[in-house]
């Protein structure tokens, strides 16, 4: 279904479905899907949050990725707690949630009792799937430079594939000796504010702006960048640039997807169908 633009966007959730180019092992998961979900900055209830939740209690997908934003602002974790059990109760169940923080959140999120979901501070954990084995490892990125990507991926079982959680999209340079086929990350919010035939104006991080929402290929990594469910200031509106919840297909690397390139390098997503509120 084509994707609505300008102002009927406030009142719609995309739903994306991509199929990932991934760095498969042997006993890799190839198939899996994972839901990525970012930045939803809890404020206060509101119809793109309750299309967002019966969205995800209903899509297919094997395991929920969230890449940091809960709060609006640092202070009202409080809040920010009671409105993500109210999300993401619903959701948990046989799908396991896995998320780190980011620059809007307050580290008492994550030891807040009774949440549904596996918070990842700089460490992973290995998820099953009937296809094999995959590592999810995650950094806590409560500033730009924050989060220790090879603490995170530490683990004996070198040879897993693995997907790195990170609020902050430049984290994809500065991954080291870390092997990581695919990183999920937020933050830009797609741009927020994307300009007819312009795009993405600014990144608010440091990587170009033609990379600021979707699927691209770093240096040999895939990365994939969320435009988020909420907005932030200074300027908390949504234009061209929908709320957002991605399905991620992880497909075996090929040779041409491994092939080095001479420059960061965009990669066409699958068409993508809408919910309207």
């Amino acid at each position: 279904m084509k994707e609505h633009l300008g102002e009927s966007m406030a009142n719609t959730v995309v739903v994306r479905h991509i199929n990932v180019p991934f760095s498969c092992a042997d006993l890799s998961p190839a198939g899996m899907r994972i839901a990525h979900l970012s930045d939803l900055h809890f404020c206060r209830w509101s119809r793109v949050l309750e299309t967002a939740r019966e969205l995800l209690r209903s899509l297919p997908y094997d395991a929920l990725a969230v890449t940091g934003d809960f709060s609006d602002w640092r202070r009202n974790w409080r809040r920010t707690v009671r409105m993500m059990r109210e999300f993401f109760g619903p959701i948990a169940g046989n799908r396991p949630i896995y998320a780190t923080l980011g620059n809007h959140d307050h580290p008492r999120i994550a030891e807040a009792a009774d949440m549904p979901i596996r918070f990842l501070r700089d460490d992973s954990t290995i998820h099953e799937h009937r296809n094999g084995l995959l590592r999810i490892a995650g950094v806590e990125q409560l500033h730009q430079h924050g989060g220790d990507t090879k603490k995170a991926c530490l683990s004996r079982d070198v040879d897993l594939p693995t997907v790195l959680l990170a609020h902050y999209p430049s984290t994809v340079y500065r991954l080291g000796s870390a092997r990581v086929g695919l990183v999920l990350s937020g933050h830009t919010h797609g741009g927020q504010i994307r300009l007819p035939h312009a795009g993405c104006v600014w990144s608010n991080d440091s990587l170009p702006p033609r990379l600021a929402h979707g699927l691209s290929r770093v240096n040999g990594t895939t990365l994939h960048v969320s435009a988020g469910i909420g907005v932030s200031w200074p300027l908390p509106v949504r234009v061209n640039c929908p709320p957002e919840i991605s399905i991620l297909t992880l497909d075996p690397l090929t040779a041409e997807d491994a092939a080095p390139t001479s420059e960061n390098t965009p990669i066409r997503s699958t068409p993508q169908k809408t919910a309207d509120i």
